[in-house]
C-alpha cells in the first residue's frame, strides 16, 4: 500500500530539509501532526481493509 501527499505548493522538500538540518519545530505542532497523520492513515487502512471484506462477502454471496 502506498500513501501518496499532495503538495500543490511544493513545500514538501523545503520542510523535510529544514527539519533534517535542525529548523525548530514547535513540539506541539509536531506530535499535532503526527496524530492527524496516524488517524487519517489508519483511516485509510481500515477502509481498504473494509472494501477487501465486502468484495469476499459479495463473492461469496454471488457463489452460491
Amino acid at each position: 500500500m502506498q500513501f501518496i501527499f499532495d503538495d500543490p505548493e511544493h513545500k514538501g522538500d523545503q520542510a523535510e530539509l529544514d527539519f533534517e538540518n535542525g529548523e525548530c519545530v514547535p513540539a506541539k505542532s509536531l506530535f499535532a501532526s503526527q496524530t492527524y497523520l496516524r488517524r487519517r492513515m489508519s483511516d485509510t487502512l481500515n477502509e481498504n481493509r473494509k472494501d477487501k471484506s465486502n468484495r469476499k462477502l459479495e463473492y461469496a454471496y454471488y457463489r452460491r
